[in-house]
């Protein structure tokens, strides 16, 4: 990974606060009203910078469970949040190295 574009793609992914329509809802077992809301990444927004963090399943087709309805989802675009690890660590990288370089710089101005 280019580690000069790193910390430009992780400011670049906006956080956002987003809710689950109720269907996801029943067919991940989650129930309460606080699982109907999160923080997280949007895959279409991920994708757009990282990729290889997104897969697409053209059509995602399951049954729900206790229910005789189908979740039927066409384009799911699902997020491997793991493969942004290494584009987070060059980030950190990138970020240590600005800050040792201001720091040199300020060391420097102290110093005179």
């Amino acid at each position: 990974m280019n580690n000069t574009k790193s910390l430009e793609i992780v400011r670049s992914i906006p956080v956002k606060r987003y809710g689950y329509i109720p269907d996801w809802l029943n067919f991940t077992h989650r129930e309460t009203e606080t699982d109907f809301r999160t923080i997280g990444f949007i895959a279409q927004d991920v994708e757009a910078l990282v990729p290889e963090a997104v897969s697409t399943i053209s059509v995602f087709d399951r049954p729900i469970p206790g229910s005789t309805q189908r979740l039927n989802l066409p384009n799911f675009k699902r997020l491997d949040k793991e493969r942004l690890i290494p584009v987070l660590w060059s980030a950190l990288q990138e970020a240590v190295d600005l800050i040792e370089n201001l720091e040199a710089r300020v060391s420097v101005l102290e110093a005179s």
